[in-house]
């Protein structure tokens, strides 16, 4: 991707895809009550991600204006939120074909499928914890240059 604009024109898709996988983890919660805390808790750290994912398309955006992200800091953050992309998909793919749709109808079948992908789900998130942690990471970086930049250009 070349440009700030393009990534951040991206974001609002994994956004998207982000807020999915969290109502829908949070939606299936209710059904299993072994699983609900945990999947609970998933769905908060979606959301979390998504919401600085947010603030790092806010900032992709200004920096169109004002041209302070190198490309390499760019590439970087494309990078990370394509990885955010992928354990969001992953994650709504694997909820999606172990607990379909119609999941509140069998309730007792999803107690027991909970424990099989309890790992995977964990791994994810894990995951996921890790790539928000440098996304926030970038964000400070992004911002600290921009405000390097305007001070330079100040009197």
């Amino acid at each position: 991707m070349a440009d700030g604009l393009g990534l951040a024109a991206s974001i609002i898709q994994i956004v998207s895809t982000g807020v999915q996988a969290s109502v829908y983890l949070y939606n299936f919660a209710d059904t299993v009550s072994s699983a609900g805390k945990a999947l609970k808790e998933i769905s908060d750290d979606i959301s979390l991600t998504t919401s600085v994912l947010q603030q790092l398309q806010a900032i992709l955006e200004s920096e169109k204006q004002h041209g302070t992200a190198s490309k390499e800091a760019l590439s970087v953050a494309e990078a990370l939120v394509q990885e955010c992309s992928k354990i969001f998909e992953s994650i709504v793919a694997l909820t999606k074909k172990h607990f379909p749709p119609d999941h509140r109808k069998r309730a007792k079948l999803n107690f027991l499928k909970w424990p099989i992908i309890q790992p995977k789900i964990e791994i994810m998130r894990s995951n996921l914890e890790k790539h928000k942690t440098k996304l926030i990471l970038m964000t400070q970086v992004l911002t600290l240059a921009k405000m390097a930049v305007s001070q330079s250009v100040l009197p």
